[in-house]
């Protein structure tokens, strides 16, 4: 097993982190949907993209190590766009000129943590035959930032993932198995899973499969393991995604089915986790007291004090009068002479 990568954080385009200029010339991609939803790459993240007819201009703030812009793309043409990072260009990177989703038009890696954040920001200019169709921003986790809900993605290679010996290997795509009953498990914190996965082009896995997943060692929830009925390969399709789940830590375990008739092979390319806005933390209040009741209870104190030292001088004083009484000489009584 490969040593672990860092994560990526997902920020789509609908995030209200993300600040748009030009309003007027960004718009719902919705209507793109069908014609960039079943491309070799999957579909937008989250089945939405911000459509771009004019000129216009996004940014984002973030703090991590690399960064890149994800894009679709419609027709034959392109449109254009410039990438720059706290003010300095991007060089773009080569796009093929047909309908695509998930093409990364931009990225930087190795970038230097500062103090504050780095600013992402991309101008760009389209045309209703050639939007400029935005789907997400994604980076890498810096590990000393706490993230709140936030999109988090772990890769197949994660070390914090466990398989058993049936899974290999899928070059550098990510994990697999053929095994019936083989098994994988994974803890993580969060509200939601989605599982991606790839299919890979092999003649022998020509028939579905099927596996299953629980939540918490709870109900097995059986889902389809697709087989290549295409002549290339797919990437970034969701084989599930879990109901909402109460906030908090949880355990995943999937394992693959014991259906003889498939031959498709189950792969992981990657998990989604939807994280959640932790309360934040309080040290528990102290209650204080009036200055006025404070100043009260010295005060009484201090007389209480007093009144028992003058009670004991008292007691002492009379002590010693009682004891020199009992020591005085007393001339004994022999009368008056007379009989």
């Amino acid at each position: 097993m490969s040593a672990e990568r860092s994560r990526l954080i997902y920020v789509d385009d609908t995030s209200p982190l993300i600040s748009y200029k030009e309003p007027g010339h960004w718009a719902g991609g919705d209507k793109y949907y069908s014609a960039t939803g079943n491309t070799i790459n999957g579909g937008p993240f989250n089945k939405t993209l911000r459509a771009l007819s004019g000129s216009g201009s996004f940014n984002f703030n973030f703090t991590g190590p690399s960064v890149s812009v994800i894009a679709s793309f419609v027709g034959s043409g392109l449109p254009s766009w410039t990438c720059f990072i706290d003010g300095n260009a991007l060089i773009s990177n080569v796009v093929p000129q047909v309908t695509a989703s998930s093409v990364e038009i931009c990225s930087l890696q190795n970038i230097v943590i500062k103090a504050t954040p780095s600013n992402l920001t991309v101008n760009a200019s389209g045309s209703d035959d050639r939007p400029f169709l935005f789907d997400r921003i994604q980076y890498a986790l810096d590990p000393s930032v706490i993230m709140d809900n936030a999109t988090v993605v772990v890769d197949a290679f994660d070390n914090q993932i466990h398989y058993d010996s049936g899974w290999s290997k899928l070059g550098s795509i990510g994990m697999e198995t053929s095994v019936r009953g083989s098994s994988m498990s994974f803890d993580f914190v969060g509200i939601q899973l989605t599982w991606v996965t790839t299919i890979d082009v092999n003649a022998n896995t020509t028939t579905n499969s099927s596996a299953k997943y629980s939540i918490d060692n709870g109900t097995l929830f059986p889902f389809q393991v697709n087989a290549q009925n295409s002549t290339v390969q797919m990437y970034n399709l969701i084989s599930f995604q879990t109901p909402i789940l109460p906030p908090g830590p949880h355990r995943l375990f999937v394992q693959y089915g014991n259906d003889s008739s498939g031959t498709a092979p189950l792969i992981l390319d990657h998990l989604v986790i939807q994280n959640f806005t932790r309360p934040p933390s309080t040290s528990p209040s102290h209650a204080r007291l009036p200055k006025g009741a404070i100043a009260g209870i010295v005060i009484g104190t201090l007389i209480g004090f007093a009144i028992i030292v003058v009670g004991l001088i008292r007691v002492i004083r009379s002590r010693k009068v009682t004891a020199a009484s009992s020591q005085r000489y007393t001339a004994p009584n022999y009368g008056d002479g007379s009989r």
